[in-house]
């Protein structure tokens, strides 16, 4: 996600499912089954970096009903710091891409446009492991 006009979440906060639902009446687009959702949310530039910025634990539901497949990071919350893996690891079946780079993706996506591209990702395949280190790709 980018550029959002008029964000209803706190700038600095994650990202709402109402953000979500407010880029797509945005650009005219609907996140369908299937889908890899990247959600880029920098926040202020005096912010530190961390775990403000993804989409709120709130969104999980939401993410579920739209049958999103991959995501890149859920922000975690006080009461249970690793409940941004386990809910949608665990619950959902949902893959995540830990903290992946967005800001080329996000400049490339406003410059042409397009939110909307080939994305392939392909781990090492290693019996047992819960993740691996990838170089995800997006081709519009």
């Amino acid at each position: 996600m980018t550029r959002l006009a008029n964000r209803s979440s706190a700038a600095e906060g994650p990202v709402s499912a109402e953000d979500i639902e407010a880029w797509e009446k945005q650009v005219g687009l609907r996140v369908s089954p299937g889908d890899a959702l990247f959600v880029y949310n920098p926040g202020p530039a005096t912010a530190p970096a961390g775990p403000r910025r993804g989409i709120d634990l709130s969104a999980v539901p939401w993410l579920k009903a739209r049958g999103v497949a991959l995501t890149n990071g859920i922000s975690p919350i006080p009461d249970d710091i690793h409940a941004d893996h386990r809910l949608p690891l665990v619950a959902l079946g949902l893959f995540l891409l830990d903290r992946p780079d967005l800001a080329p993706l996000a400049a490339t996506a406003a410059r042409l446009n397009r939110w909307e591209f080939m994305l392939v990702v392909a781990p090492n395949a290693v019996p047992g492991s819960t993740g691996a280190p990838v170089n995800p790709l997006a081709m519009f």
